[in-house]
């Protein structure tokens, strides 16, 4: 938790790739108290069927969680869950996946918007361009200033 120094340091990645055939599946990722170092997590499930589902617990002291962040999530699909006090995920980086993406319960948000910081997570993201479509009124939350 370095929360004025953070963001001088390096960028931080973590590569998770499961073979289908492994007994043991990742199920859970938390992210505690919030961290404003940047981050990117890949994971990759191998397969042909969607993955096992990976919680995304955030843990924090505060109302708002923010974490500068990026995840990569391939054939994996993602449940993003807030303990209390926690009401607002708020993600400066975004989520690139091709499984399902479900966010908080009642009462919560998720929160993303641009990484505008140029000394780390955009010089290490993938350099594939993406277009991501969201259907609003399928999402349960979501609101017109993106955040659900």
């Amino acid at each position: 938790n370095l929360t004025g120094y953070s963001l001088y340091r390096p960028a931080l990645a973590v590569v998770y790739v499961q073979d289908a055939a492994s007994s043991r599946k990742l199920q859970t990722i938390r992210l505690r108290k919030q961290n404003r170092r940047r981050m990117i997590i890949a994971i990759k499930q191998k397969g042909d069927v969607p993955g096992t589902p990976v919680n995304v617990i955030v843990e924090d002291t505060n109302a708002a969680s923010e974490w500068h962040l990026v995840i990569l999530a391939e054939n994996t699909p993602l449940i993003f869950t807030a303990g209390i006090p926690v009401s607002l995920i708020r993600i400066a980086g975004g989520i690139q996946t091709d499984s399902p993406l479900t966010g908080p319960g009642a009462g919560q948000e998720l929160g993303l918007v641009l990484q505008n910081d140029t000394r780390g997570l955009i010089k290490l993201t993938p350099r594939a361009a993406w277009v991501e479509t969201i259907m609003p009124d399928k999402i349960p939350g979501t609101s017109s200033d993106n955040t659900w």
